[in-house]
């Protein structure tokens, strides 16, 4: 729950799918009403409408006059689970202080961020004469720095894990084939005895190669999809699998099966009819 005031909406980019946020007025008289999230919405009023009805916080009725658009996860917190009220009725019925813990401001441009921090900085060491200073300033800037870096760093773990998964399964894919290769060659070499192509052997294998891969990427997508189902009910942050996400796969899978396959299909189409047909 969020107790705040009408540029709240504004400095926080706050779009509305139904109803209007709070006001100035609602300020003034202390009025008990409130902005909800979809989430409480899906969960409290199953999705319908809840445009003039009450919402119980610690006890206190409010009026639903507005509904906020689905946003997601902003700084650690998902922004569809949210209740705003004004600031005013918060202060005084809800959480009974005189005191404010965070305060958004937004400044003209990424560029007036420096000078906006320094007046910040100024006016609330001028309100606050505790030393050291008994606040902190966060820009969105720094956050996504942070973020981007730590997303970095983890894009690159990911991808040296996701590099020696590939290998130790194309390894494996090697071993299957050059296996399945061995155990058959009474089959190969009796159809080279009566007339089949090298060729046809050949693309036999690589097909079975291929095949073998693309369904693993299969069953890998099918158990990622399920767990980022699984993860978004337990979280309750919206996750989503981006098209990328559900070709790339395939596309590397077949690469892997043409390179790793390739030496278990070319043995089996050079392979002489005569030795083959008396392999045991």
């Amino acid at each position: 729950v969020h107790g705040t005031t009408a540029a709240f909406r504004l400095a926080r980019n706050v779009p509305l799918t139904a109803g209007r946020f709070i006001d100035e007025d609602d300020l003034l008289e202390r009025r008990r009403v409130a902005v909800v999230g979809r989430l409480v919405v899906d969960e409290l009023f199953g999705g319908e409408s809840p445009l003039g009805e009450r919402l119980f916080l610690g006890g206190v009725p409010f009026r639903i006059v507005g509904v906020m658009a689905r946003r997601g996860v902003f700084d650690g917190a998902n922004e569809d689970e949210v209740i705003v009220v004004p600031l005013t009725t918060a202060m005084r019925r809800l959480f009974n202080v005189d005191y404010l813990d965070r305060i958004y401001v937004q400044a003209a441009s990424e560029d007036a961020l420096p000078t906006a921090r320094r007046q910040i900085t100024t006016l609330l060491r001028a309100r606050h004469t505790a030393r050291p200073d008994d606040f902190s300033i966060q820009d969105q800037t720094a956050v996504m720095r942070a973020q981007q870096q730590a997303g970095g760093s983890l894009s690159r773990v990911v991808i040296g894990l996701s590099a020696l998964a590939l290998g130790l399964g194309g390894v494996g894919l090697l071993a299957v084939s050059l296996l399945s290769v061995r155990e058959r060659y009474p089959e190969i070499g009796l159809r080279l005895a009566v007339g089949g192509r090298p060729r046809d052997i050949l693309l036999q294998f690589f097909t079975e190669a291929v095949l073998i891969s693309v369904l693993g990427a299969a069953a890998g997508l099918a158990v990622g999809v399920v767990g980022i189902e699984i993860g978004s009910a337990l979280t309750r942050w919206p996750m989503l699998l981006s098209w990328q996400a559900a070709v790339y796969p395939f596309s590397i899978s077949v690469a892997i099966a043409l390179v790793f396959g390739a030496y278990p299909a070319l043995r089996a189409a050079r392979l002489d009819p005569i030795r083959a047909l008396h392999s045991r």
